[in-house]
């Protein structure tokens, strides 16, 4: 609008007021009907000369321009390092996936063989696990699934199970038992993250749970500790307890602590690689709250945007994929 006046200064400014009246009725009819009112006063031309008004025209264009290429320039520049950021944490996401698979892995071969050397030794054999090569005339082929009671499957599904020799018929068992705990006004937290400390594994186990209730299956040949850390935007919380045993607990309270003292309790409650691992999972989701933050920010400016620009440039049809954007 403000470009059709100025490039119409030459003009009486009802007949602008016409012009900007009928630019209008099919787009925003209340203001339309603004301009036709300004259109029936019936005002005249402004007092300026003609090259007072192509000095006016240059300026304004000129003025037009350098402010639009500074908005564009600072767009830019925010959308390039918003993308940036979101590469950034799409690595770091993809990284800690990683890491979680190569630790539970790593774990659960430890426990495998933590079993397996206990079954032997019930069941009277040397409980050092040798492996032969096989001999030359052999086939190959990949057993999946080698039953119910099949060590490794049980292992990884956390049941208890009971092996029998059937040339001694002596029989091996190994037992796992459930734990439930709760954590007292979960509420209050934005992230809860729930970890068991085996003595015997080198690293930690995250238990799954919603809505404060988290449930798992302890070893009975190992003993555990608790840890629980919390966060309510990028303030800490812990909790922990030593020797925790199978069974229901009742609903455990944590505490704010600092970011350092944080380190420092991890460092002191869990084994060397243990801590190495919490910390490095407390780093990832100190920079996953900060993240989720900024992404909520993009999204609500990118809402913003939208909106502005549908109630200013009507006549725009948008085809901006970011105003599609939801994180």
């Amino acid at each position: 609008m403000l470009t059709l006046y100025v490039t119409n200064l030459d003009k009486p400014l009802y007949l602008i007021d016409s012009l900007a009246a009928l630019s209008l009725k099919d787009k925003n009819t209340s203001l339309s009907q603004r301009f036709k009112s300004f259109y029936l006063r019936h005002d005249g031309r402004v007092n300026i000369s003609s090259r007072q008004l192509d000095d006016l025209r240059i300026y304004y264009e000129e003025k037009v321009r350098i402010f639009t290429e500074a908005i564009a320039k600072t767009e830019r520049a925010f959308w390039d390092k918003q993308a940036a950021l979101d590469s950034e944490a799409d690595r770091r996401r993809q990284e800690h996936e990683s890491d979680s698979a190569v630790r539970e892995n790593r774990n659960f071969k430890e426990e495998l063989e933590i079993n397996l050397k206990n079954i032997c030794r019930q069941l009277g054999y040397d409980p050092r696990i040798m492996t032969r090569p096989p001999a030359k005339n052999t086939y190959k082929v990949r057993l999946n699934v080698l039953g119910w009671c099949n060590i490794d499957r049980a292992t990884r599904d956390r049941m208890s199970f009971t092996v029998t020799d059937e040339q001694t018929n002596q029989t091996a068992h190994i037992d796992y038992q459930v734990l439930s705990l709760q954590v007292a006004y979960f509420q209050r937290y934005d992230r809860l993250y729930i970890y068991l400390l085996p003595d015997q594994l080198s690293s930690f186990m995250r238990l799954p749970g919603m809505d404060g209730n988290y449930t798992g299956s302890l070893n009975a040949a190992m003993h555990y500790d608790l840890v629980c850390i919390g966060y309510k935007g990028e303030q800490a919380f812990y909790y922990y307890q030593k020797g925790l045993v199978s069974g229901n607990h009742s609903p455990v309270a944590l505490d704010s602590i600092r970011q350092e003292e944080l380190q420092r309790r991890l460092n002191i409650v869990a084994s060397r690689t243990q801590a190495a691992d919490l910390q490095r999972e407390n780093a990832y989701f100190q920079f996953e709250t900060r993240d989720w933050q900024r992404r909520e920010m993009v999204s609500r400016i990118s809402e913003l945007q939208c909106r502005v620009m549908r109630k200013f440039f009507t006549c725009i049809l948008l085809r901006v994929n970011r105003c599609q954007v939801v994180y």
